[in-house]
C-alpha cells in the first residue's frame, strides 16, 4: 500500500512538472479598434465554413463559402481590441484546418484609437495569416 501511495505521489509530481504555464495575453502596444473582417481565399478552389473566433470572449464572425481567388467581408459595430487571442478555422475539400491562437498588433505609426479591419488570408493549402488594414 505504501508503495502504491509513493508511486501515485511521484506521478503527480512528475505530471505537474511537465505541465505548461497558461499563455498570458498582453494588451497591444497601442489601443485600437476593429470594425470588420475581410477573408481572402487565395487558393484555386473554394474554402468553406471560415470562422474567426476570440475564445476568451466567445465572439466570432465568419463566412460559409468563399469561391476561389475571391473574398468575403462583413462589418460590425466598432469593437476595442484588448489583446485576446484570435483563432481561425476553415475547411478545404472537406478537411478541417485551423491556425494556432494568435494576437495582432497595429502598424507602428497607428494613433491610439485607430480603426482597422482584420484581414485573414488563406494563402496556401492548410495555411492562413492575418494583418490589420485600414478601411
Amino acid at each position: 500500500m505504501k508503495q502504491v501511495l509513493a508511486l501515485a505521489l511521484l506521478a503527480v509530481l512528475l505530471l505537474t512538472a511537465c505541465s505548461s504555464k497558461p499563455r498570458v495575453t498582453e494588451s497591444p502596444s497601442v489601443e485600437f479598434n476593429i470594425e470588420g473582417i475581410v477573408i481572402w481565399n487565395r487558393l484555386n478552389y473554394a474554402v468553406r465554413d471560415v470562422m474567426i473566433e476570440v475564445p476568451a470572449s466567445g465572439r466570432f464572425a465568419g463566412c460559409g463559402n468563399i469561391l476561389p481567388r475571391s473574398k468575403c467581408q462583413t462589418s460590425f459595430p466598432v469593437q476595442r481590441y484588448t489583446g485576446n487571442a484570435i483563432q481561425v478555422r476553415w475547411s478545404e475539400h472537406a478537411a478541417p484546418h485551423s491556425t494556432e491562437p494568435f494576437t495582432v498588433e497595429p502598424p507602428e505609426a497607428a494613433a491610439p484609437g485607430s480603426v482597422f479591419w482584420l484581414q485573414i488570408e488563406v494563402f496556401a493549402p492548410g495555411q492562413a495569416g492575418a494583418t490589420l488594414v485600414q478601411p
